[in-house]
């Protein structure tokens, strides 16, 4: 009885991720998920999923210095299944900079950010398209 509770707590206490970004570059496809699915100010729990697996691995965010304000580097802390957290101290442009087996992939973000807009197009009936 008491290893159905403890497995029950532990099966409650699993992280639901969602997909915030997808990056295909430089032969990996690198998805990046939150519990919330954005990237905002504060604290994130982060996790990706990275294909194929690389040797090594480093993720960051970066904001360029400005008039004013110095450049800031925020550090993915990462455990060995890519899982963890980043602290976005201020929203406004930030470069996500992948490291992978030393490949560099950057992508430029607005934070808060809520993810891409995935389209999707409805198929056309031929007859309508034969009317004009």
């Amino acid at each position: 009885m008491r290893k159905i509770f403890i497995l029950l707590f532990l099966i409650s206490c699993g992280q639901n991720y969602k997909e915030v970004l997808e990056i295909v570059d430089k032969g990996y496809k690198v998805k990046i998920l939150t519990t919330d699915g954005m990237l905002k100010e504060r604290e994130n729990k982060v996790k990706f999923i990275i294909e194929p697996k690389p040797r090594s691995f480093k993720a960051y965010l970066y904001m360029p210095e400005m008039p004013g304000m110095p450049a800031m580097t925020e550090v993915f802390e990462l455990n060995k299944n890519y899982e963890g957290k980043v602290f976005v101290s201020m929203s406004g442009e930030w470069f996500i900079i992948l490291e992978l087996d030393g490949n560099k992939i950057e992508k430029l973000i607005n934070i808060p950010f809520k993810g891409e807009v995935k389209h999707t197009h409805s198929q056309i009936d031929n007859k309508l398209i034969d009317f004009f």
